[in-house]
């Protein structure tokens, strides 16, 4: 085993192990080749129109291997492997909480990052809107739960009542959801699919009846 600037290379007939803090990565290769991994670095910013971004998650998956991290300032930073002298593919996916309630997916991004440079990768939306609103044969909703997907995103929130307007990924949006009843008890809202403009709203209805009363058996 030997040292050379820092790094400590182990060399099988199969693998090569790569110790370079904080690199610590195994890499298959056939008999007597070897790679070296270097770091790269993807980074950019997160932004929703209208809406107040509390949090974010950012993850990237590449050939090389993968990273994530989570920020709360609006913009990321994540460090990836690259080969040597080569550059990787990475694909690059965000998560971004609100502090009215609810989150959104971003469509995902692919990108290439070289050793030692810096790719940038912005996340920013000018979203359309769902507008769920749900009614009943009887009993009262106390709250609901809505999911939508489509435009390469996701979006869902929870709402008071038995209705709510939340942000999606502009395009054609399929969406369900679950109402809960005052009286216990829950209904699903069966999938939707409206096409959503950016900047737009899409009413999306439904109605439901509380699941039956649960029947007691008579003790004797």
């Amino acid at each position: 085993m030997n040292t050379h600037n820092s790094r400590t290379w182990l060399k099988t007939g199969f693998a090569l192990l790569v110790f370079s803090l904080p690199w610590i990565t195994v890499v298959p290769m056939a008999a007597g080749q070897s790679v070296e991994l270097r770091p790269g670095y993807i980074s950019g910013s997160l932004s929703v129109a209208g809406q107040t971004i509390t949090s974010s998650s950012v993850s990237a998956y590449g050939s090389s291997g993968s990273a994530n991290t989570s920020t709360s300032s609006g913009s990321y930073t994540l460090t990836v492997n690259v080969p040597q002298g080569q550059s990787a593919t990475y694909t690059v996916s965000a998560t971004s909480y609100f502090s009215g309630g609810g989150s959104l997916s971003f469509p995902s991004q692919t990108v290439g990052v070289s050793e030692n440079a810096t790719t940038t990768a912005n996340f920013s939306l000018n979203p359309g809107y769902i507008q769920g609103t749900v009614t009943t044969t009887s009993g009262t909703v106390s709250s609901l739960y809505l999911y939508a997907s489509g435009g390469g995103g996701s979006s869902s929130r929870s709402f008071s009542g038995n209705s709510g307007t939340f942000p999606v990924v502009p395009g054609t949006v399929t969406v369900y959801g679950t109402a809960y009843f005052s009286g216990g008890g829950s209904a699903s809202l069966g999938s939707q699919t409206v096409s959503v403009s950016a900047g737009g709203t899409a009413i999306v209805a439904w109605t439901v009846s509380p699941p039956p009363p649960t029947s007691q058996g008579t003790i004797t």
